[in-house]
Order: structure tokens, then sequence, then C-alpha cells
């Protein structure tokens, strides 16, 4: 599939022509023979020039953006696993759709900040348009050229050796990108008023693909998303927008947006009060409503939107004790949730697991019914109850008179 790049999109092939003998922009695709079934993940990473290891762009934004925007190394990793016994075929289905899927959306995003010509906060604000866009699984643009991609393919190895081979991926990565695009795109959070039209003209191009080969236009356009609504305005400086969204919980990287747009703020202005003054205000408030244990702490913070990452830098760093330093932030808690909160024991949090009971507190709660969200040491689980212990594959506890399961909301 490398070695025959014309078969690609246009922005995929600019892309490997990029990497190819560049020092400082790399792709490693690693195809693995291990695993369960065949699943692929990819990943986009920055690193000191010549560093053993690379940081996540994500992770290097919110905790040590100076990485982007010195002089750096760049590089995508591509992870195909398909374990004994899958069908190989549909190994390169699930490379197909990570590299039009996932690689492609970030080529052009590490060309642009490793230019010197952008300012620092430019150059931030293309990594933090990249982090903000939507699920790459809900864009049609991506989900076009990736079938466009295997119609290609299809058509080159037609007479040849591999003819089955290539007539079997583009039949799979059609069925691939029709039910990953309707799972996205018409449930929430991903639904938008015209996701059904949006559904019938990906579905209408894949006919048309098939009928009149990987050229084939249709005459209606991509229906776009809606634009989203901007949530009403603050009043106040900087320090009370940024505390207030995070009051309304929402996420840091659109705190951070709306900042720069309103407040002329930097992204790292924005970054420093959020983390050095929001985050520490904000868990300064977890002791006095009971919550001292480190992962309800962690939980607290998350639960506000605060990533991961940015929480247990503030729990390991006892942020939350230097209330004196912080009086002048205010940071009203949203807590607690709307759903019940139970925290396992010391000896739960060992020991336990979904598959193999119902912790204790949750035990010892009647009234759950099926269906019900709830919240265990932070992570939301959706609650199966049932009469009997079995729901299809799946096994249930006994709970009062009924059985009952946990299963995690992702």
């Amino acid at each position: 599939m490398i070695d025959n790049r014309k078969s690609f999109s246009p922005q995929l092939r600019e892309f490997l022509d990029l990497v190819d003998g560049n020092p400082t922009c790399h792709l490693f695709i690693d195809a693995l023979a291990s695993g369960v079934d065949e699943h692929g993940s990819t990943g986009v990473f920055v690193s000191p020039p010549q560093a053993a290891q690379g940081t996540l762009i994500a992770e290097a934004l919110l905790l040590d953006p100076q990485m982007i925007l010195a002089p750096h190394e760049s590089f995508i990793k591509v992870t195909v696993m398909a374990g004994p016994g899958t069908d190989p075929g549909q190994a390169a289905v699930t490379q197909l759709h990570e590299m039009e899927h996932h690689l492609a959306p970030p080529s052009d995003l590490l060309r642009e900040i490793s230019q010197d010509v952008r300012s620092d906060d430019a150059r931030l604000g293309l990594v933090l348009a990249y982090l903000r866009r939507p699920d790459e699984h809900v864009a049609l643009d991506r989900q076009e050229q990736y079938v466009r991609s295997a119609a290609r393919i299809r058509l080159a190895t037609v007479g040849s050796s591999v003819h089955d081979w290539g007539a079997h991926l583009m039949t799979a990565a059609c069925a691939d990108a029709l039910e990953q695009f309707a799972a996205y795109e018409t449930t929430p959070p991903n639904r938008v008023a015209n996701s059904v039209e949006r559904t019938r003209w990906l579905a209408a191009l894949v006919e048309a693909l098939r009928s009149r080969g990987p050229e084939a236009v249709l005459q209606a356009q991509p229906p776009t998303r809606p634009v989203v609504h901007a949530r009403p305005a603050v009043d106040g400086d900087l320090s009370t927008l940024v505390a207030f969204r995070t009051f309304q919980r929402v996420d840091p990287l659109d705190i951070i947006d709306e900042a720069r747009t309103a407040q002329g703020a930097t992204v790292l202005g924005v970054l420093d009060l959020y983390r050095h003054r929001i985050v520490p205000a904000l868990l300064a408030q977890a002791g006095p409503l009971g919550l001292t244990d480190p992962i309800q702490q962690a939980f607290f913070l998350t639960y506000h939107g605060v990533p991961g990452l940015i929480a247990w830098e503030a729990c390991n760093t006892d942020a939350g004790t230097a209330d004196d330093t912080l009086e002048d932030v205010k940071v009203v808690p949203a807590w607690p949730p709307r759903e019940p909160v139970f925290w396992l024991t010391r000896e739960e949090r060992t020991s336990w697991n979904r598959d193999t009971g119902i912790p204790r507190s949750v035990f010892d709660t009647p009234g759950i019914e099926n269906g019900s969200h709830l919240y265990v040491d932070g992570v939301k689980y959706r609650a199966a109850v049932a009469d009997g212990d079995r729901v299809g594959e799946t096994r249930l506890f006994a709970y009062g008179r009924r059985y009952m399961a946990l299963r995690p909301v992702r």
C-alpha cells in the first residue's frame, strides 16, 4: 500500500512524500501479529531533536508547550494489530482506515508548526484548532477520501494476482465507513440536525463508487455540520471568564479558544492561568466537600472538565493546599453530580472488577433501576438490572431480589 501511494488521497500522498528522508518529521507504521481481532491506533508526537521517545502532542500542549515552540522533531505512529486467526485482508482495511482518517488530518499540522515564520501564539493556535476538531469519524471529507482510496486500490488490482484482495478491501472499507459514520454521527454527542442527510450522502457516494469507479462525483455537495451556537458572553476579566467556564465544566481547549477570541489572550497565558491558578483554586475546595483521597480529588477535577494530565499534576503537587495564595481566584464548584457517586474501599480497589461482582456500597443501595447511570471511583457506569442472571452473554450478579451488572459508559 505504501509503495503504491498514488491510490491514497492527495493530502496523504503529500505527507508520505514529505517524510521521505526528512530528518525532523517521521512516520512509523507497526503491523503486529498480536492482539485480539483487528484494530488500530494512531498517535501524533513531538520530541526534542534526537530524543529517545516522543510526547503526545495533546500532552505537550497542556503540560509543556515550549516543546512545540522550540526546535523539535515530530512524528506520527500508526499501529495495526491483527491477532492469531484474524483475516490479513481485514488488517489492510484497518491500516487504510487509520491512515486516511487519523494520519492525514495532522499531516498539515506537523508541517506548519515546524515553521518559524509564525508567531508562538499562532503555532500553538494551530495545535489548539487541531485538538478541538470534531471526531474524525464524523468528518465527511475524510470518509470520502477513505472510500475513494479503497476504490482506487480496487481498480488498480483488477486482473492482477491480488484481484480478490482488492475487491475485499473495497467492500470491507465501504462497510466500515458506513457503519462507523452512522455510529458516530447519529448518536449523542455528535448528532446534529442534518445527521440523517449526511449519512444518506455517504451511502450514495459509496454506491456511486461501486457502480462508476473511484472518480465518481455526486451532484449534491456533502452536507456540512451546522455551526454550534456560541455560549452567552461572560462579564469580567480573563480570570472570571476562565473560572466561570470551569464551573460550567467546559472543555479547557474551548475555554482557551474563547479567551483568545473574547479577551485577546494568548494560548500560553490562558494555560498558565488555568493550570496554576484556576485548577488549584478549584482543588482547594475539594477537602471542605469531604473529598480528601487523591482518587476522589482527581475525579472532582475531571468532573469539572479538567484533563486527567492536569488533574493528576495538581493532586501530586499539593496545589489544592495553598488556599491563602488563591483568595482572589473565585471558582465555584459544580459538585455534586446528579448521578449517584460511590467510592470503593481500599480492599475493593485492589480486588473488585465489574466482571466479578458489584461493589458493596452499590449492592447495599436499593432502588437502582435498569439504565441508571452512576459513578464508581470516578468511572461512569450504566446499570443493567434484570430478573435473571444473564442478559445475552453478559453475566449479572445478585442485587436484592434481582440481578445487576455495571457497564462502563464511554
